[in-house]
């Protein structure tokens, strides 16, 4: 009589001989007078079920989560980087810059500071309706 278990090849489960397995069925018979569940042991195995069941769906979720921020990352960041790049054609001079250009324009054109920044105004303003491309033939003409 062989009482030791083989490992099975294909599923990696215990294989029980037929004499071990109606040995223990014959043990957990014969306990079954000896070992009374407890009254509430129906309402702590469902509940650590739910438990266990809430764990597993809460890990899925957070899965989830963390893949859908990978991906936006992987498809936001190019999205920045190149918005980025556009972001110092975009933007206006600071106010240093318009300063500096209204007093060259003054020292220039021999006129007051005030006509010099008038002047960097309007240029300031012409150069942005050419890059944001709202710069109508006429203006370009002038």
């Amino acid at each position: 009589m062989n009482n030791d278990p083989i490992l099975h090849d294909d599923s990696g489960e215990w294989e029980i001989s037929g004499d071990l397995q109606m040995l223990i069925e014959a043990k957990v018979r014969s306990a079954s007078r000896y070992v009374i569940p407890s009254d509430n042991l129906r309402p702590l195995t469902l509940q650590a079920a739910r438990d266990y069941c809430s764990d597993k769906r809460s890990n899925r979720m957070l899965f989830k989560m963390i893949l859908g921020v990978a991906v936006c990352c992987c498809v936001l960041l190019p999205m920045l980087e190149k918005a980025s790049s556009f972001g110092g054609s975009l933007a206006s001079p600071s106010q240093e810059e318009l300063e500096e250009r209204a007093i060259k324009i003054a020292h220039e054109r021999h006129v007051g500071i005030e006509w010099g920044l008038h002047e960097a105004f309007v240029q300031m303003r012409h150069e942005q309706a050419i890059r944001f491309g709202q710069a109508t033939q006429q203006d370009l003409s002038q």
